[in-house]
């Protein structure tokens, strides 16, 4: 399966590398979260990079963001005493749910979801760049027939049957794939990124 075509954002700042205060090392930001300061000191998820002010990063990965919070490792990227939500972890991965939904809905309207199985397995086979995502609660027999034929880096499981339904308002909706045309291309990278970051941080439900 081809790869979605890398995107030039408009902020090209985007794969600039951010340093990590968890792990203490630098990475690309695009597999990264940020935080910010807000109202009364409370650290605050920017999950769309928008907030002012200084920002703190950590890589996207839910071991990492705990991390954080159970050490209190903000304040030391703070560099001065900051409150943390108890809830701050479940606020990031409503955040990025909410973004990611947002961003497959738009997708939706501009006609460039697929959620056909036949359809989906003739696109793929025929090496048309995009993106598939699964239901991350479907079974492995749902799931096995199209995962034979697409490469790893190329699917992503990080939205529930319930998550998909919401969007296309269809029952047992378990994947769609979202084309990459020249024109969109920005926002089927958009939607890698943010699909990645959500599968980082999200808890993994049991089938």
């Amino acid at each position: 399966m081809a790869l979605i075509p890398e995107v030039k954002f408009k902020n090209r700042k985007m794969y600039s590398n951010r340093f990590c205060f968890v792990s203490r090392k630098c990475q690309s930001r695009y597999a990264m979260i940020r935080f910010v300061i807000g109202y009364g000191e409370f650290i605050l998820p920017d999950i769309e990079e928008k907030l002012p002010g200084r920002g703190m990063w950590i890589f996207a990965d839910r071991e990492m963001i705990s991390c954080a919070i159970e050490k209190k490792l903000f304040a030391w990227a703070a560099k001065k005493p900051v409150k943390v939500d108890s809830n701050l972890l479940n606020m990031v991965e409503s955040s990025l749910k909410r973004l990611c939904l947002k961003t497959l809905s738009l997708a939706k309207r501009l006609g460039l979801t697929i959620t056909s199985y036949p359809k989906i397995r003739d696109i793929i086979e025929a090496g048309a760049p995009g993106l598939l995502l699964e239901a991350m609660d479907g079974t492995e027999c749902a799931r096995r027939p199209l995962r034979a034929i697409v490469a790893s880096h190329s699917l992503v499981s990080c939205l529930t049957k319930a998550d998909i339904t919401e969007t296309f308002g269809r029952k047992h909706v378990l994947y769609t794939f979202v084309q990459s045309t020249p024109s969109v291309n920005c926002l089927a990278n958009k939607l890698l990124r943010d699909t990645m970051r959500l599968e980082g941080v999200r808890l993994k439900k049991s089938k």
